[in-house]
């Protein structure tokens, strides 16, 4: 037997066992597992800002201003590659924040078509809270921010997939409003595959050049469709 011969024959059997082991824990799926949403951390898909590029590089090292990265698997990309996902679930919410916001969640979620405490826009562009669902008044100063979370499925380089939700606000609602556009445009699988949008990294400064703003660009397979630039 020739070792070209032998190395295949090899190849070929680590690849049955390795088949048979995947389809052994198939059959086991779900078993002896019983996790609600309070036991899993929520994997979110973020930009790494430059304030924080001492921070991320401790638990990350390697990673760079502009980078993305899974908080809850510290996987990070390059910002520059940019990185492919597929849209899944797409949610609008309005959350409450106190006055001074820390690290903590926030105080509240609202449905859209759901009551809402009344606020009143102020020189900031926060909608401050005025008076509660009750029409009590709030005078503690808390606030609602509109947040549009898109839940993907991230492409990894080895063809796996990782879960992980990417929130916008503020001027980042403009894109993610021209991205709910063009996936709710597609509705059938391409020629080249499955509709598969990749998110990349554009950078403005400030005019004061003290800032770096990190926005996205969404693209179609290899054609720009779309440039989601942050209105400044």
């Amino acid at each position: 037997m020739s070792n070209k011969k032998a190395v295949t024959e090899k190849e070929t059997e680590e690849a049955s066992t390795a088949l048979a082991n995947v389809a052994m824990f198939e059959e086991d799926a779900g078993e002896g597992v019983a996790m609600g949403r309070e036991d899993i951390q929520l994997p979110r898909l973020k930009i790494l800002q430059g304030n924080k590029v001492g921070e991320g590089q401790q638990s990350m090292p390697g990673i760079a201003d502009g980078d993305f990265y899974n908080d809850a698997t510290l996987d990070f990309f390059k910002g520059s590659d940019g990185i492919k996902v597929i849209p899944c679930v797409y949610q609008r919410r309005f959350l409450r924040w106190p006055a001074v916001r820390g690290t903590s969640p926030p105080i509240a979620e609202y449905l859209p078509e759901g009551p809402m405490p009344t606020t009143v826009r102020d020189v900031q562009n926060k909608d401050i809270i005025t008076h509660e669902i009750d029409g009590s008044p709030c005078n503690n100063g808390e606030y609602l921010e509109e947040t549009h979370n898109h839940y993907v499925l991230l492409l990894l380089e080895n063809g796996m997939t990782q879960m992980a939700c990417h929130s916008m606000k503020k001027t980042g609602l403009k894109p993610s409003r021209a991205w709910n556009s063009l996936v709710g445009s597609r509705v059938a699988e391409g020629k080249n595959g499955p509709v598969v949008w990749q998110k990349a990294r554009m950078a403005r400064l400030l005019p004061q050049g003290t800032a770096t703003f990190i926005s996205w660009r969404l693209l179609h397979g290899r054609k720009m469709v779309i440039d989601g630039r942050k209105l400044m």
